[in-house]
């Protein structure tokens, strides 16, 4: 079966921070469906300064851009979460949910608060 593909939503996240709270939970579900239907999603009015944000990207693309044998300098051994080099198969997203039993899955169900 062939994957439909998606746009990449875009959240703006300023209202979270000074809105009334009819503001913050329409930020919220946008960032339920988001992560529920795509799994990624664009994050503007955060605040972070463009170029912070710019030099993240420039180290990443470093980072990856070097050789597995380079990368895997950086694999601490540690499991999920330790920070570092992971290899592929190493992680899973439903790794941190108690019950992570069972197949990897791309994107996760939101636990919804009543």
């Amino acid at each position: 079966m062939a994957h439909q593909m998606q746009a990449v939503p875009v959240i703006d996240v300023s209202p979270f921070f000074g809105g009334n709270e009819a503001e913050q939970k329409s930020i919220v579900h946008a960032w339920d469906r988001a992560f529920s239907s795509v799994g990624f999603a664009v994050i503007t009015g955060h605040g972070i300064p463009e170029e912070v944000v710019d030099e993240a990207y420039k180290a990443a693309k470093e980072f990856f851009g070097l050789s597995h044998e380079e990368n895997r300098m950086q694999y601490f051994g540690k499991g999920y979460g330790a920070g570092g080099f992971t290899p592929v198969g190493g992680e899973r997203v439903n790794a941190t949910l108690k019950e992570a039993q069972g197949p990897t899955r791309l994107v996760e169900p939101c636990q919804r608060a009543s």
